[in-house]
């Protein structure tokens, strides 16, 4: 099948390019989170009660119809789908030149067959590190023991400054603390650079979140 980059843009709905990370990522709106939107709605204080894709232009009309617009067009076509993305993934200059891609800047996984398709891309794409936070932990858990090994899943723990979760296996965690509770993390957990307080809020050269051998992070709330 002959594809265009515009063409297969416009079959996925667009990439977005944040100012703090180092690659291209696909997302689709945060109200659809399965798994954010019940912790949203709980008692409990939650890290995405204070979720970014929930502030700012992420939440302007045009912005969620585009998100929308993404969902949508997933549903429409999986296949043309895996193929457009597959596409851009190995066609898209800034992809090739960085050779790493973030799932979800925006957004949780839809379900299985979303899962599914997000495999298949890995596998398509040996040469590319993809990045998958994801509050899913069951489907998680049904699919881990086919992950491919450049897709790095990250389960992150939906309560701030806690820290026990259970493992899944080829899954990494992350995780959420106050600066002043970091006294409290286990040693093993890396901090991210870009969330302290002398950062300038950007990955820079650091790409700890799409690495598999790191096990764990914490995010410093912000």
């Amino acid at each position: 099948m002959t594809m265009t980059i515009k063409q297969a843009t416009k079959n996925v709905g667009g990439l977005s390019q944040t100012d703090k990370m180092p690659s291209k990522s696909w997302g689709i709106s945060a109200k659809e989170c399965n798994i954010g939107s019940k912790l949203r709605a709980s008692k409990q204080e939650t890290v995405c009660d204070g979720c970014y894709a929930f502030k700012g232009f992420m939440m302007l009309p045009t912005q969620q119809n585009a998100y929308y617009r993404r969902l949508e067009l997933w549903k429409a076509d999986r296949k043309l789908w895996v193929l457009s993305m597959d596409h851009l993934i190995k066609n898209h200059k800034p992809i090739k030149d960085t050779k790493y891609f973030r799932w979800f800047d925006s957004g949780d996984i839809q379900g299985a067959e979303m899962f599914q398709d997000i495999i298949e891309l890995a596998n398509l794409n040996p040469d590319v590190s993809f990045w998958l936070p994801t509050k899913e932990f069951k489907l998680v858990n049904i699919f881990s023991s086919i992950i491919p090994s450049n897709l790095n899943v990250r389960k992150s723990h939906p309560l701030i400054n806690a820290y026990k979760m259970q493992q899944i296996k080829n899954v990494t965690a992350s995780y959420v603390y106050d600066q002043e509770k970091l006294d409290t993390i286990p040693s093993s957990s890396k901090v991210c650079p870009a969330t302290k307080p002398d950062s300038n809020k950007k990955c820079n050269d650091c790409r700890m979140c799409w690495d598999k051998s790191i096990e764990s992070i914490t995010y410093i709330k912000h």
